[in-house]
């Protein structure tokens, strides 16, 4: 069985974009990391390398390219605290310290890696730092007590969070300056009013050679079908087709009787709903986490960011302060349960912790249930309703 970190590398270094959240070091590693990194080194064993290569399909330079590829950019950013760089828990036993050093030293060591650029040079510095420092027993312990980052309650995140897809939305970038034929208007407009003269003559001179045609029809005229109502006025009999639910549909025998067409459009229906709501909850966490307001505002509807702004229930204080002064905010949604309405409503309901930095750098955790509402717009769905009861 493939670990499934190894996985992970591999396709952050093909698709890093879809993974944009693995280089932010706010993002704290998940629960299990250090077993999870463990399995990682020993798949690239050089006794183990070439059967890994083959089974995802991929040569084992490659494989070794993607695993420096996630190191450098997840483990080893200069804000990352000794524990992030090696890839432990500040639980871990001095021999897993030593393992995770062992492994990816002999990735960035320029005695290993002849065509070691600068930035690999600067990691295996940065890793002989960190082991320099976690190895010894009292420099470890004088660490733990002057390093900030320690005092923080939440040190991992859930592991479908980190192991999840978070695409990166493209910005558009200035347009490139008008040169030459482009930089004179006057010129390129003549040159569009002659070409739509020759484009008229010729269509008038195949008018006047074909000769003017009836516009009478030849026969009666057929029904023409209504158009169709849209897809959140159709209730549960159909629906609108996107990606995310024909990726779920199923086929249906031709042969099957009428009754068994409905459990499976309803079944079809709650797996878009699931998709829907478990996306969008994904991107509040993510916009909380970083304190956006912009995307916060875009996430919801205009009337309920306006009330939860004003709200005690997330602290509505924190979205007027200036982002360096901002304290950091963690929302981890838990078991959510998605209903789609006939009306096209989609409503989840679930479990809920809130984490917020206090003033003192500690963090307070909250236990609670949320319900939560969404509502077609436009082009996609948006928060109406979000309801947090504390336990």
């Amino acid at each position: 069985m493939i670990p499934p970190l190894v996985e992970l590398a591999l396709d952050y270094y093909r698709t890093p974009l879809a993974y944009r959240h693995l280089a932010d070091i706010s993002f704290p590693l998940p629960r299990g990391f250090g077993e999870q990194f463990s399995a990682l080194c020993s798949a690239l064993a050089p006794l183990h390398i070439d059967a890994t290569a083959r089974a995802l399909d991929c040569s084992p330079s490659e494989l070794e390219a993607a695993v420096r590829f996630f190191a450098r950019h997840v483990l080893l950013d200069p804000g990352a605290d000794h524990y992030r760089a090696l890839g432990v828990s500040p639980r871990a036993t001095p021999s897993l310290i030593r393992g995770h050093y062992l492994c990816l030293i002999k990735l960035f060591h320029p005695d290993r890696l002849p065509e070691a650029t600068a930035a690999d040079i600067a990691c295996s510095r940065r890793l002989n730092a960190a082991y320099h420092v976690l190895a010894a027993p009292e420099q470890r312990a004088c660490y733990d007590r002057t390093h900030p980052g320690r005092k923080r309650r939440i040190r991992s995140s859930d592991p479908r969070d980190f192991y999840g897809h978070h695409w990166v939305p493209l910005e558009m970038g200035e347009a490139p300056a008008r040169t030459g034929f482009a930089a004179n208007p006057w010129l390129w407009s003549g040159s569009i009013g002659v070409l739509g003269l020759l484009l008229g003559g010729i269509v008038i001179l195949l008018w006047q050679a074909e000769g003017p045609r009836s516009l009478r029809a030849n026969g009666p005229l057929a029904m023409t079908a209504a158009p169709p109502r849209p897809y959140y006025l159709q209730g549960t009999g159909t629906t609108r087709t996107t990606q995310s639910q024909a990726a779920v549909q199923r086929p249906v025998a031709a042969d099957a009787p009428a009754s068994s067409h409905a459990p499976t459009n309803n079944a079809d229906i709650d797996r878009r709903a699931a998709l829907i709501g478990r996306r969008i909850a994904n991107e509040l966490q993510i916009a909380f986490r970083r304190g956006d307001r912009a995307q916060l505002a875009a996430l919801f509807v205009e009337a309920s960011w306006t009330a939860l702004r004003h709200s005690d229930d997330l602290s509505s204080k924190e979205a007027d302060r200036p982002a360096q002064s901002r304290r950091k905010l963690w929302l981890t949604f838990q078991d959510m349960a998605w209903r789609s309405s006939p009306d096209g409503r989609i409503n989840g309901s679930g479990r809920i912790i809130v984490a917020r930095e206090g003033p003192n750098g500690a963090t307070r955790e909250v236990h609670g249930s949320v319900d939560l509402e969404l509502v077609p717009t436009d082009a996609d769905y948006r928060v109406r309703r979000f309801r947090i009861q504390e336990d």
